[in-house]
């Protein structure tokens, strides 16, 4: 094994700063095809983001989201250096709505 030289260290580290802000890997330097899988992080995200978010709906009437479950496959591809996002999700989700007269509550998946 044999250690880099300070100028080849600096060219991997230039590579490495060229795949992060352009979304591929190294060792793709055609930028034919890439999948990263992102499912965890979505499932993850998604209910962080989303719960407790209101929102006013007409005359009124307000909603929040209460409780929310993401389940699926989300992919980020790069393609010839285009980041490109796949998703295929199930979101069950519960609501509240209230008026000022009444209250609701549901789910929708």
């Amino acid at each position: 094994m044999q250690q880099l030289t300070d100028e080849e260290a600096k060219t991997q580290e230039n590579l490495e700063l060229q795949s992060k802000l352009s979304g591929q890997s190294v060792w793709n330097a055609a930028g034919t095809f890439e999948e990263r899988n992102l499912s965890g992080w979505v499932e993850k995200v998604l209910p962080e983001l989303l719960v407790g978010s209101k929102w006013t709906i007409c005359n009124g009437v307000s909603a929040e989201i209460k409780k929310l479950s993401c389940s699926g496959e989300a992919c980020q591809w790069v393609v010839r250096g285009k980041i490109r996002a796949h998703y295929e999700l199930v979101l069950n989700m519960d609501w509240t709505a209230d008026s000022n007269t009444t209250k609701f509550s549901g789910s929708v998946r």
